[in-house]
């Protein structure tokens, strides 16, 4: 009986920790002072993707805030996820490492007639594990060497791209996806990242629900 107690007890610690370490912050977004004020900034160079959809991206991701990483030296490290879907809001989620604090920004952008503009700009604390799963999950499945798919003949679904600093180590990669999260580079990159998405912004479409 008492090792049951414990047990539980322990559960009921780890699951504590966790939603500490996971709480939603006010505080400042360390990337800031990276956020271009020219409506023609580039958000990645021309050469690191198919430039079908590069005009929208970048209109997206000014909308949204997104600071410009492309060429950024500093100590500061990152994994970005961003999620254009053709009819539906676009997402971006960022996990950012510094010596101090690991942190996770998700936007969404609401592109109806009616509103249009920032509608989720939330920043979450998260910890060492968090960021090793994420950072472990690219390793594993070979992001650091694998090219991007070609989204240039895609139409409807959702055309994605994840960019990351890790170690001083740059890489971009763009994909397209159906709208079912299915995608093979997408599932392997990102599974951890999205189940820990979806627990603050819905990454559904019309057509789909991630499933595991």
């Amino acid at each position: 009986m008492k090792y049951i107690l414990l047990v539980i007890l322990l559960c009921v610690t780890q699951l504590a920790c966790l939603e500490k370490s996971r709480k939603i912050e006010v505080m400042a977004d360390k990337f800031s002072p990276l956020i271009p004020n020219d409506t023609s900034v580039q958000y990645f160079s021309q050469d690191t993707t198919s430039g079908s959809y590069g005009s929208w991206t970048d209109d997206i991701l000014f909308k949204l805030r997104e600071p410009v990483l492309k060429k950024y030296t500093g100590r500061g490290e990152f994994i970005r996820f961003i999620w254009l879907r053709s009819f539906e809001n676009p997402i971006v989620i960022r996990v950012n490492k510094f010596t101090d604090t690991i942190y996770a920004n998700i936007k969404e952008f609401d592109i109806s007639s009616e509103q249009k503009g920032i509608i989720k700009d939330t920043i979450i604390n998260l910890g060492a594990k968090d960021w090793n799963d994420f950072v472990g999950t690219l390793t594993k499945n070979g992001f650091w060497n694998n090219p991007s798919e070609n989204p240039s003949d895609a139409k409807d679904g959702v055309i994605w791209y994840l960019e990351s600093s890790v170690g001083r180590h740059y890489k971009l990669v763009e994909g397209w996806d159906g709208g079912r999260l299915t995608s093979h580079l997408l599932r392997s990159y990102l599974d951890p990242l999205i189940y820990f998405a979806n627990e603050y912004v819905d990454l559904s479409t019309k057509k789909a629900r991630y499933r595991k």
